[in-house]
């Protein structure tokens, strides 16, 4: 990757809606949280309005609509070609073992959940600072 011409990274606009198959799968996958959960605030409800199987409450439970929490958003560089490719789940470890869903807009059953790797591309400041995305992804790197 060439880091001496960077430029706005611009997120492609392409959404799906995950099924209640891969919402579960990525739900009861061990050691990771869904997409959403990165966002929580102090306990604001009660353990039944949790996610299942959950030891911590989250708020964005009682906030956050089923639709939003079901929605993903490409993650890729915008104008990209091949497939789309969204965060649906995290390792809180930062180990690069997110899980991705990968779909192909206009293809009926094109979809899938994948575990491909976090990108190796370090950013243009410090080695701390590397791409928030997997491993051959298309398109540019976005960093953190």
């Amino acid at each position: 990757m060439d880091t001496t011409k960077l430029r706005a990274f611009v997120a492609c606009a392409s959404q799906v809606k995950m099924t209640r198959k891969e919402y579960t799968y990525v739900e009861e996958t061990p050691g990771v949280s869904l997409w959403w959960e990165d966002a929580v605030f102090e306990p604001g409800h009660t353990e039944q309005r949790c996610p299942k199987g959950r030891d911590r409450h989250w708020e964005l439970c009682a906030v956050m609509p089923t639709k939003m929490r079901t929605t993903l958003s490409c993650a890729l560089q915008y104008g990209h070609e091949g497939e789309h490719a969204a965060t649906a789940g995290y390792v809180n470890e930062n180990s690069g073992l997110d899980l991705y869903l990968f779909w192909t807009v206009g293809v009926p059953g094109a979809r899938e959940i994948r575990q491909p790797g976090c990108c190796p591309h370090d950013g243009p400041g410090t080695p701390e600072e590397c791409c928030t995305l997997f491993t051959d992804h298309v398109g540019d790197c976005t960093f953190a």
